[in-house]
């Protein structure tokens, strides 16, 4: 059978399938029941989304929790600050500064953290 659309069930339950230049255009229903793709040109699931967006990316510092470093979701915003958070620690901070740049053509993002040139220190 060849027809550039069909349609599929009946009553309420209808969808129209259309091939298309672009693609397979299935009337705006969603396509349910997605095994896991396997291969490059496979389509994937919401499962599988889901699943990169929670296992996130490594995040270490000099310093880390215990425990090492932490795991930063994918779609959060990632802060690197330069302040004291405790104020009972035996450091200071105001003499960093950080800075964020991103690069327009390769999307590389470059975290800077710095001392001021003019930084002032305790005795």
């Amino acid at each position: 059978i060849t027809t550039p659309q069909a349609v599929i069930g009946t009553g309420a339950n209808t969808t129209t399938l259309t091939s298309t230049v672009n693609g397979l255009d299935v009337g705006g229903d969603k396509i349910t029941n997605v095994a896991n793709a396997t291969a490059a040109s496979d389509a994937v699931n919401k499962g599988q989304l889901d699943s990169v967006v929670n296992t996130g990316f490594k995040v270490g510092a000099d310093t880390n929790p215990v425990g090492g470093a932490v795991t930063h979701k994918l779609g959060n915003q990632l802060d690197i600050v330069a302040s004291a958070k405790d104020a009972t620690k035996t450091y200071d901070t105001s003499n960093l500064t950080t800075e964020v740049a991103q690069d327009a053509v390769t999307g590389k993002t470059t975290v800077t953290v710095s001392m001021k040139k003019d930084a002032t220190f305790d005795s």
